[in-house]
């Protein structure tokens, strides 16, 4: 599939990976800093004005502690903290633990400079950073919703500092989508359908236009995602699910024409989400239909 962005505002990425560039230059003459990565809309060529940068940083334990009080004293010289955690000591710090992980997970915008952060080199981007311990991620501990929530994102990152390949090892593998697990997801997701579009059906018998609605749009969701999957590629992540729809079917395409008028929410009216919900479950048989979900789902 096409994953580049098109949209009209202006495209700020050669700014941006200038910017980034400049950043893992620096980082990565830091001890125990092992790569760096993004897995946001900078990964695919788009940067806007409403984009922030989806940066990760890999290494080992003392090395990113290190750079995590780096920017705790950051924080608290521009006036984010009043005082340290409790937890906070120099040298001790563990972005394997929760509240560690958590805390330094933080957002920097134009309005809460970050120069004071000691990222002079995004400065103005939005930025949000992780700090990963390279062998938690591969070993499947602390940091394992990680792989599981963005396998789609770390199909489509890039990887500005690697110098032994290990972040590139680790995305290539947790991307890649095992036919067993491409079944599976596929059962869960049109099951998800079939609950979900019967719930609508209740609640408009039930005379409850908003309750129908939000599950005739949950079922909606659903569909879309048996879609990609029938394709064999991971459900894009959050709010670019209904974006890359466009890259199902061609925009030409009948179908494409119909599935669009059926994401449009025809408001809580009773009898229009009576033909709504009819319109909706006629889509999804030529759908299913065109994308072989049935077949599919017996195993691909």
């Amino acid at each position: 599939m096409d994953w580049t962005v098109t949209l009209p505002l202006q495209n700020r990425f050669p700014e941006a990976r200038d910017a980034v560039v400049k950043f893992a230059d620096i980082i990565a003459q830091r001890s125990g800093i092992s790569g760096i990565a993004s897995v946001g809309g900078l990964a695919r060529g788009y940067v806007d004005k409403h984009s922030d940068l989806d940066l990760l940083v890999f290494g080992d334990v003392p090395g990113l502690g290190d750079l995590a009080w780096d920017f705790l004293e950051g924080m608290i010289k521009k006036g984010f903290l009043a005082e340290l955690p409790p937890w906070a000591e120099k040298g001790a710090l563990d972005v394997r633990d929760s509240k560690v992980w958590s805390f330094v997970k933080f957002r920097a915008s134009p309005n809460k400079t970050i120069k004071e952060l000691r990222i002079p080199e995004l400065d103005p981007f939005i930025v949000d950073l992780e700090l990963l311990d390279l062998e938690s991620v591969r070993s499947g501990g602390p940091c394992e919703h990680w792989l599981l929530e963005y396998r789609w994102m770390l199909g489509h990152a890039w990887i500005p500092y690697d110098p032994s390949g290990a972040v590139q090892e680790l995305f290539t593998e947790a991307a890649r989508y095992h036919p067993e697990d491409q079944t599976a997801d596929l059962n869960d997701e049109a099951e998800a359908v079939h609950v979900a579009f019967h719930q609508g059906e209740t609640w408009i018998l039930r005379g409850d236009p908003l309750s129908a609605s939000f599950s005739i749009h949950g079922a909606l969701d659903h569909l879309v995602s048996t879609l990609y999957i029938a394709r064999g590629v991971h459900v894009p992540y959050g709010k670019w699910k209904a974006y890359y729809v466009r890259n199902l079917l061609p925009q030409g395409d009948p179908l494409f024409q119909e599935l669009s008028a059926c994401l449009a929410s025809p408001g809580c009216d009773l009898p229009k989400l009576r033909k709504h919900l009819e319109r909706c479950r006629e889509l999804k048989r030529k759908l299913y239909d065109r994308f072989d979900v049935k077949a599919k789902r017996k195993g691909l």
